[in-house]
């Protein structure tokens, strides 16, 4: 039978996992989609530049469409970029909501790789934490990254010291 400390610790695991996959599981799905529309959709033709035919509000409006067409094929690229860094994101947050939940199922059965593995994962939130109050980001964020600090902390704890 595992102390009180350690199944409130597993069951935190439990609820952490589900708090951060679902999202993760929803950005991977629609980031993966949408990578792979604009992946599939091929490049855009270049602009076509300005004839010079013409009367000067013509001649403008040419350049004006080619110069719209240029930046439009950097923003494009630029957007590809985002989702494909933002599905990366999801899938690592997908990821390690899986630990978490196979941690906590191993927390409840008392086995000792889960301990170490919590360890590691305890370590990364609270260095996360850590980071985010550092960072002088103020208001709510670095409150609620100090409450995280301090139940990876205990967490910490529980998991060296207070485990049985």
């Amino acid at each position: 039978m595992i102390s009180q400390e350690a199944q409130m610790l597993a069951k935190g695991f439990l609820i952490f996992a589900a708090i951060v996959g679902v999202p993760a599981a929803i950005g991977s799905c629609y980031f993966g989609f949408t990578t792979y529309r604009m992946a599939h959709a091929g490049p855009k033709p270049p602009p076509t530049p300005p004839s010079g035919k013409g009367g000067p509000i013509i001649t403008g409006l040419e350049m004006m469409d080619y110069a719209a067409g240029k930046a439009g094929r950097v923003f494009d690229a630029a957007a590809f970029g985002i989702s494909k860094g933002l599905l990366v994101g999801s899938v690592c947050g997908l990821l390690f909501a899986a630990g978490l939940y196979f941690t906590s199922q191993g927390l409840y059965a008392g086995q000792m790789w889960s301990r170490i593995a919590g360890g590691g994962l305890l370590a990364i939130v609270f260095l996360f934490s850590l980071l985010v109050v550092l960072s002088r980001v103020g208001g709510l964020i670095s409150i609620l990254a100090l409450g995280t600090m301090g139940l990876g902390g205990y967490g910490l704890w529980v998991v060296t010291r207070r485990f049985a």
